[in-house]
């Protein structure tokens, strides 16, 4: 009995010990002014499980001044292929991505069927996506726990859609430096791609 309870004992210390939270910023992310953390455990020597949120507020379009707003949602798998301190190296992994955005107060020139007249309006401009794909990267674990880890990752959009407040932006838009997919990411819309490029820094719990 008393054998047995060392066993589970040292089998229990083992797996905690082997268990790692790192928490992280994505400071590339500042050059476009947005803002990303990250949360990820590592279980056993070479796997761990994470999230990472991200957020702008600012003015995306320069002419016009509209206001814009996105929010992003970033789980992620990785396997270590050779990890020293665990859940460390380099490894490969899967990642998922929820992307809403908001756009107000978009200006347009709209035809009106009834009177004849072009008359200039507003609109808003609210988009999501979901996206999968698989990333890469390598994570430097310092003795003291602080790490610096570059990240990229190349997936599919598998759904964009887009809703648009004012209908004539629809139906009546005479402007043609409005559209409406240039609300979506750039690679989402030219070639249903999804990118992800990340350099985080960060602690080691």
């Amino acid at each position: 009995m008393k054998k047995a309870l060392i066993i589970i004992v040292i089998l229990t210390s083992s797996a905690i010990k082997a268990q790692t939270n790192d928490v992280s910023i994505n400071v590339l992310n500042f050059i476009i002014s947005t803002y990303e953390v990250g949360f990820e455990h590592g279980f056993g020597e070479k796997q761990s499980v994470g999230l990472n949120v991200n957020f702008t507020n600012k003015n995306m379009f320069e002419s016009g001044g509209k206001k814009y707003s996105e929010f992003n949602i970033i789980p992620t798998y990785k396997y270590f292929t050779s990890p020293e301190k665990g859940a460390d190296g380099f490894y490969l992994g899967v990642y998922g991505r929820y992307r809403s955005s908001s756009s107000k107060d978009n200006e347009f020139i709209a035809y009106n069927p009834t009177t004849f007249v072009l008359t200039n309006e507003k609109t808003d401009v609210t988009s999501s996506t979901i996206a999968l794909g698989a990333l890469t990267g390598y994570k430097w674990v310092a003795n003291n726990g602080f790490f610096v880890e570059p990240e990229i990752g190349i997936g599919k959009a598998i759904v964009n859609s887009i809703t648009v407040s004012n209908k004539n932006a629809e139906e009546n838009n005479m402007d043609k430096n409005w559209n409406r997919n240039d609300y979506l990411p750039v690679l989402g819309n030219k070639i249903g791609l999804d990118l992800r490029i990340a350099f985080k820094i960060g602690k080691r719990f």
